[in-house]
């Protein structure tokens, strides 16, 4: 299981290791793109100054 609050505020190399050694994909999307039925199980976050802002989706 993910914990988002531990993604917020790590770069994206910290990130993409924490998201991968979960057995999960990590993708960078906008703010404004909307997650719609992606077949892919990952986390979708957007990424600001190499930082993690907010956690968009997460799919399991």
């Amino acid at each position: 299981m993910i914990d988002e609050r531990i993604l917020i505020g790590k770069t994206v190399e910290e990130a993409t290791e924490y998201v991968k050694s979960k057995g999960y994909e990590f993708f960078i999307v906008q703010d404004k793109w909307m997650v719609q039925n992606p077949l892919t199980r990952g986390v979708y976050v957007v990424v600001v100054d190499n930082k993690i802002t907010k956690v968009k989706d997460i799919r399991h």
